[in-house]
């Protein structure tokens, strides 16, 4: 009796297994959503002119892709669109799907649905093609749009976020960038501050900002950086148009304002762009005035922009003492002041001892060490500049350093950087890098540190 139940039981399981077996041959059942078919049929790729009408603007809103791929807004004025916004309502239209349908036996009235004449017109042309999509009003929970597509009697829902993209107010269409800067690309920047009659000029090496002097003195390259960003970030409020008595505001005409900015690069769309920024607007006092040839009506922003680009010359100054990335580092000399000196060069990820005094070595380094000291030089703060002539407490430190670090560039046009320790740094700690006319002051824990790893890393033996 036993032996016959451990048979049925035995056949159970067999059966099981095969059954679930085929299950797993069994194609996954197509998801609800992928069923659905597309919103519309349009080839969105040949797509050039887009108008949008609605019951209570006396205008349309027109937009046209010009031959640079870029889409401009021609009515109710003519500027450059937004071209994420545009994208997005093209996108989202190319992306729908219907998500049911109403037919026309079961419409006893289009203005129901908000479908009369007060419906939203929408008009896509790509060459011959063109697609007319009528929005109406929102289903009770708002989550679907009633829509007619090229006349058609049948009403079709769709996400309503189609309708959504037909009703942004028209600066919501209007490209609201003060310039069409990309900062990584700028090369040279200038700012000015009339009223005290200061003027700033940057070029920019190796994605290091300088002053554009004879002594091509360093700068905050952090501080440049986040200026340009404020400025690539920053949003109009408000456009102010040709037509408009505001347009002729004084505060920033004529390359006057409170801060007058200029930008240039490699990239031709991006030289010679200025912008004034002008007094806050008297009604409006949140914003202030802003021009740019960037585009021909006037803006208002955020007022808050003119505290991010009012900088010192404190402000400007480097608080770095070394521009290098440690990426880019790929030789090292380690020269201290009572013994012989040593070099070191990078292959691939490893670091090798290749020199001590006159004479070649292959020896294996200390690589996380090296790469310790890479990074303590690149974070070497300046407490203090002390530019020519220096007195004597600190100029006579380098008449005989304490120790040296020359480090091996990977770049084009720079080969090397330097960083001397002052031989009385215990009581001065004052160190010179790349710049002759200038002594800077840097926590002497930093400096022990850096001749301690130097010292570690030369010490390594076969």
């Amino acid at each position: 009796m036993n032996y016959l139940k451990t048979i049925i039981a035995l056949i159970a399981l067999l059966a099981l297994g095969y059954y679930a077996s085929v299950l797993d041959r069994q194609p996954p059942e197509e998801s609800a959503e992928n069923k659905k078919e597309d919103f519309v049929n349009f080839s969105f790729d040949k797509l050039t002119n887009i108008q949008i009408k609605r019951d209570y603007d006396t205008f349309a809103i027109e937009f046209a892709k010009k031959a640079d791929d870029e889409w401009f807004m021609q009515k109710p004025v003519d500027t450059l669109a937004d071209q994420q916004i545009v994208n997005e309502l093209i996108n989202n239209i190319r992306t729908a799907k219907a998500d049911s349908k109403i037919e026309e036996k079961e419409v006893s009235n289009y203005d129901d649905f908000g479908l009369g004449t007060k419906s939203i017109s929408l008009t896509l042309k790509a060459d011959t093609q063109e697609l007319v999509i009528n929005y109406g009003s929102k289903n009770p929970n708002g989550s679907l749009g009633y829509s007619r597509v090229n006349g058609s009697k049948t009403i079709t829902l769709v996400e309503s976020k189609l309708l959504n993209d037909t009703m942004k107010a028209v600066l919501d269409y209007r490209d609201k960038k003060l310039s069409g800067i990309n900062p990584a690309a700028v090369t040279s920047f200038e700012v000015s501050y009339p009223a005290s009659k200061e003027v700033y000029l940057f070029k920019k090496d190796h994605d290091f900002w300088y002053a554009a002097d004879e002594k091509k003195s360093r700068v905050n390259t952090e501080t440049i950086d986040e200026m340009l960003s404020k400025i690539n970030s920053a949003r109009a409020a408000a456009a102010i148009d040709e037509n408009s008595n505001e347009y002729a505001e004084a505060s920033v005409q004529n390359g006057t304002g409170e801060i007058t900015l200029s930008f240039a690069s490699a990239n031709t769309a991006e030289n010679g762009v200025k912008i004034s920024i002008g007094r806050d607007h008297p009604l409006n006092q949140s914003n202030c005035f802003v021009k740019t040839n960037y585009k021909k009506e006037l803006l208002l922003i955020d007022k808050n922009i003119k505290k991010d680009l009012t900088k010192n010359a404190a402000d400007l100054m480097p608080k770095k003492c070394l521009d290098i990335k440690a990426n880019n580092v790929n030789e090292i000399k380690l020269i201290p002041g009572d013994t012989i000196a040593v070099e070191l060069k990078k292959s691939g990820s490893e670091w090798k001892i290749n020199r001590r005094g006159s004479a070649e070595v292959n020896i294996g380094a200390d690589s996380a060490k090296v790469e310790s000291l890479v990074q303590s030089l690149q974070q070497a703060a300046i407490e203090h500049i002390t530019e020519e002539p220096a007195p004597a407490d600190i100029t006579s430190g380098f008449e005989k350093a304490t120790y040296e670090v020359k480090l091996g560039l990977a770049f084009s046009g720079r080969t090397e950087s330097v960083f001397i320790v002052s031989s009385n740094y215990e009581s001065s700690p004052y160190v010179r890098c790349d710049e002759k006319h200038r002594y800077y002051k840097v926590p002497k824990n930093t400096i022990d540190e850096i001749i301690k790893l130097g010292r570690e890393i030369a010490a390594k033996e076969n």
